[in-house]
């Protein structure tokens, strides 16, 4: 029973990788992904941009009002820190969303799969497969220990 299990799910993932690894449907499967990630990471992201960008703005206002009576430090904290903050916080859920999707497609093996069928065209410019992304794979949460380009 569990032989049987295991054949299924080989040839799953045969077919998977012949599709996946094919130089020209593998590439449009890629740039499709690329395209879906982009568009969702901005298109579920400009509604929390917003957010963020409106809360900066009243706090800046706020920040200005109860620092009247010090011009010179209702401009720094009230137009340069906090704007200064804000236009980071700003882009920080596009950035969330692009990294966790890049990190999803990473841990399912998707991101090798890619290097491997890149590996052709990079060859060309001197490089290796994996030169392509090699953020993603140096890139964690929490910093890693490991270098982001390794030399061969």
């Amino acid at each position: 029973m569990e032989r049987e299990a295991e054949a299924k799910d080989n040839l799953w993932r045969a077919r998977l990788d012949a599709v996946l690894m094919h130089r020209i449907w593998g590439s449009l499967i890629f740039l499709g992904i690329v395209y879906i990630i982009f568009f969702l990471s901005f298109a579920i992201g400009d509604p929390l941009v917003r957010l963020i960008q409106t809360g900066t703005q009243l706090f800046s206002v706020w920040a200005s009002r109860m620092l009247e009576p010090w011009p010179r430090l209702q401009s720094l904290l009230g137009e340069g820190v906090v704007g200064g903050v804000g236009g980071v916080l700003a882009f920080l859920p596009n950035v969330v969303l692009l990294f966790g999707a890049i990190t999803v497609l990473e841990n399912s093996g998707y991101m090798m799969r890619v290097s491997r069928l890149m590996s052709r065209i990079m060859k060309i410019m001197g490089l290796n497969g994996s030169s392509f992304a090699p953020p993603p794979a140096g890139i964690r949460l929490f910093g890693s220990r490991h270098p982001v380009h390794q030399e061969n």
